[in-house]
């Protein structure tokens, strides 16, 4: 049974921190492996649930495929409020550089891209599917854009062709 907290002996011959009671996903950087115990990191924080492993990020763009700018307040206040929904809460990252290149004109087009995030959870996520494909196409087609993108486990999905209204 994995132990919530460390002891000093654990210090002393190591840990194998997990993500909850049965998990033991991190690696261990000591060389005897069958010397380390596996704790519970979440009841050794005091955490109120399991974690959440898998993040859904929406990249919101600056520029339309023609290179013109466009405000993206709004673009950025709806997929925070949808996003929070799909976890319980997002986080806005500051505007990244970025670039990509129009395939139409060969043109690269730099713009400030705002990714916003969230460790979803299942049931939700299942459950608002709909309205994020509907947010993304309408992100890309009411924005002129030639592609649009969101990230999930790794993942990047690029979405090209968008739903009609």
């Amino acid at each position: 049974m994995p132990r919530s907290v460390p002891s000093d002996r654990d210090h002393k011959r190591g840990i194998l921190l997990t993500f909850g009671p049965e998990s033991r996903n991190l690696m261990p950087t000591v060389d005897r492996v069958r010397d380390l115990q596996p704790i519970n990191l979440a009841g050794a924080l005091g955490a109120a649930e399991s974690a959440s492993i898998e993040c859904l990020t929406v990249y919101i763009p600056s520029k339309d495929k023609a290179g013109n700018d466009f405000d993206q307040t709004p673009w950025i206040a709806e997929a925070l409020a949808l996003l929070s929904q799909i976890g319980g809460g997002a986080t806005v990252l500051p505007p990244a550089e970025g670039a990509w290149l129009n395939p139409e004109t060969g043109t690269l087009i730099r713009e400030h891209v705002v990714l916003i995030y969230t460790y979803v959870d299942p049931y939700r996520f299942g459950a608002l599917l709909g309205r994020i494909r509907g947010f993304m196409h309408r992100l890309g087609r009411e924005t002129g854009q030639g592609e649009v993108v969101l990230e999930f486990a790794g993942r990047l999905y690029k979405i090209r062709h968008f739903d009609c209204v």
